[in-house]
């Protein structure tokens, strides 16, 4: 998809910023949904829901570093990660 300034009245040194330094028409759809979303948290209890996914997260994380034997990236805290947590994975190296 070729942006605003597909056929640039001044050239650039640079062919991409000059097809898609302009974003043209803004849509304000994501603006326009924020109400609605933050009623939707409100209404499913986002909190419970949060923690949960922590929760989840966190017995992912135990499992993952417990079958690797490798040691984990951060401190088992919220702090550290909420709902998303990057492990360390086996490279080949390391099974030999």
């Amino acid at each position: 998809m070729v942006s605003w300034g597909w056929q640039a009245e001044t050239p650039g040194d640079s062919t991409f910023i000059d097809h898609h330094e302009w974003q043209g028409t803004r849509d304000i759809a994501a603006f326009l949904s924020v109400p609605a979303a933050i009623e939707f948290m409100r209404a499913h209890d986002w909190n419970r829901v949060r923690a949960e996914c922590h929760r989840m997260a966190q017995a992912f994380r135990q499992h993952v570093t417990e079958l690797t034997g490798l040691p984990p990236l951060s401190a088992d805290s919220a702090e550290w990660y909420a709902q998303m947590v990057a492990v360390p994975c086996p490279t080949a190296a390391s099974t030999r």
